[in-house]
Parts: C-alpha cells; structure tokens; sequence
C-alpha cells in the first residue's frame, strides 16, 4: 500500500550514451568456427580472405582456399568477391562470385562463418565485448588459457605448415 503513493521520479533521456555508440568502423565477426566472437575490421580498400600468411584476414582451416575471396571497399560499401575458391563462397546460404554486402549479411567461407556488421550497427560493441569476456582473465587482465590453447594450436600448424622454427616463452603469474 506504501509503495502505491510514493512518487517515482524517472528521467529517460534521448540516443544512446558515448559508451554505447557503434565504433563507425564495420566489421566481419566470427559466428562460427575457430576464435568465435573475434571481429576483423575492413578497414583497408581491399582485404583478402584465406589461409595463407598474405591474407589479411587470415583463417586457418583446410576448408579455406589460400585466397579465398576479397572484400573491397568502394565509398563506404562493401562488396565481396570470390577468388576461384575450391568450396564456394556463400552470402544468406546463397553461393556468390560477387555479393554487396548488407548489415546482418551471414558470410560462409568452408566451416567457417562470418557476420557482416556495418559501421552503425551497434551489436558490434556487443561482440566486441563479448569476445573480450571470453578471452582476457578478468583478475589478471591477460589472456586467458583458453585463448592461450586456441593460438598456441594455430601458430604450431602454421610453424610445422611452413617448416618454420617457433619459439615459445610463458610466465606463470597464477601461482
């Protein structure tokens, strides 16, 4: 009965907070396959998709053709393009050759699938935050083991892929 006549008093205010805004830079997030929730930003004319170490966005997986495909980036639009890749390139589960993408578009590449967020798309900060949860130790504020693991595997298959020597120095600040 008490909390019927009290008066609450509340303020809503208009847009979103600084903190919320998108970052205005748009992006491919992993949804599926290997480092879920890492976002690559397109933020260069032109990025090449694939295995090999030229690639800008780099996905390790013997589904991904070395350059699988390239986005290019003309006026603020984005438009994907396949490279000849062995599996097919695929937008919305429709194969493409050539695709301008759309804000929410689902990019498949082998097993590996992406989502397209335009700069404005505000679920980009969410992702963002998302994958930070899941990698950087919330004490320590360093990578976590599961984030260890994950790039220790991708590096040691990189370094046995191309004969290459690797060198590997830990710190256990745990114990």
């Amino acid at each position: 009965m008490a909390r019927e006549r009290e008066t609450v008093v509340t303020v809503v205010t208009q847009g979103l907070g600084e903190r919320a805004k998108a970052t205005g830079q748009a992006c491919l997030v992993v949804f599926y396959g290997a480092n879920i929730g890492r976002r690559y930003f397109l933020d260069r004319p032109e990025q090449i998709i694939g295995r090999s170490e030229s690639a800008s966005i780099q996905v390790d997986q013997d589904s991904i053709s070395r350059q699988h495909c390239k986005i290019v980036n003309r006026d603020t639009r984005f438009t994907l393009f396949d490279m000849g890749s062995t599996n097919g390139t695929f937008v919305n589960d429709q194969q493409v050759e050539e695709q301008e993408l759309c804000d929410g578009d689902v990019i498949r590449l082998g097993q590996t699938i992406f989502k397209y967020l335009s700069g404005s798309n505000i679920e980009s900060k969410f992702h963002e935050e998302i994958y930070r949860l899941t990698t950087i130790d919330g004490l320590t504020q360093a990578y976590n083991k599961r984030y260890f693991g994950e790039t220790l595997e991708r590096e040691l298959n990189r370094a046995l892929r191309y004969g290459r020597a690797m060198s590997l120095v830990m710190f256990d600040i745990d114990h």
